[in-house]
């Protein structure tokens, strides 16, 4: 990156429109075992590997998958890393640029001394409620992250880290991971019964994780998807600085 705000994104309209609003609290009331073991996956909340960790993670199943040589190893997780850490600087670049305000703020506000149904909070289904108290479906101790909105660091990282990865070895990839009956520790009673989180490529997981912002309540859909559009340009940038800096045609297990 020549600059932090080399890639800044747009911010289109200066903030959230009412339809972005009103698709948070739909997304709310519609939530699912299924909706809810997504969130809670791709939380990554204070104290957790964080989504960098994850796709590190990501990455790793892919090494044993492609039983990679130490060689391969150190190029792929050379060209992660730079990606996550680009990805951090361009995203809260424009989080500093653009001080967006989060769901949690804006739903209360303009929803006040109206009612609207959303999810009634832990080990409650929909309920209606008074606009004011609207919550994200996340935990009680970090309800929302404590910077601003636009973009959405989840999409961010995940976009630029599924396309490096998918420069290096191909985009498909089998990601499977089984959450037990009541394995979410804020919501004790999700899900009920065993439900299987699986992707097939890397471009799937990462737009899984982006949604997931927003059915958590945390991202509008435009700090989703800018943000999406952002990891993908930082993974491009990283893809041809480090092309330059290697031959990738002499190291074994990976693919153009």
């Amino acid at each position: 990156l020549p600059s932090g705000s080399a890639l800044r994104p747009s911010f289109t309209n200066g903030g959230p429109t009412v339809a972005e609003m009103n698709e948070l609290i739909g997304l709310s009331a519609g939530l699912n075992d299924a909706s809810k073991v997504l969130v809670d996956f791709f939380a990554n909340n204070p104290g957790s590997v964080t989504p960098p960790g994850q796709w590190t993670k990501f990455a790793e199943i892919a090494s044993a998958t492609d039983r990679n040589s130490l060689d391969a190893d150190v190029v792929m997780f050379f060209m992660l890393g730079q990606a996550m850490l680009d990805a951090s600087i361009v995203a809260w670049d424009a989080k500093r640029a653009y001080n967006s305000v989060r769901p949690i703020s804006f739903i209360r506000s303009a929803c006040a001394g109206q009612l609207i149904q959303c999810w009634g909070g832990v080990g409650n289904g929909t309920l209606t409620l008074p606009g004011e108290d609207w919550m994200p479906y996340q935990r009680a101790t970090n309800p929302t992250p404590n910077f601003p909105e636009f973009v959405s660091g989840h999409s961010t990282f995940s976009a630029a880290a599924a396309t490096v990865l998918a420069a290096l070895r191909g985009n498909q990839i089998s990601l499977i991971f089984k959450f037990p009956e009541h394995g979410i520790r804020f919501d004790p009673t999700v899900p009920a019964a065993p439900v299987t989180l699986s992707w097939t490529s890397f471009s799937a997981a990462a737009e899984a994780a982006g949604v997931s912002r927003r059915y958590g309540g945390i991202h509008f859909s435009q700090g989703d998807l800018k943000g999406r559009a952002l990891g993908v340009e930082v993974g491009i940038a990283v893809i041809k600085r480090v092309w330059s800096l290697y031959n990738w045609r002499t190291i074994p297990n990976l693919k153009n």
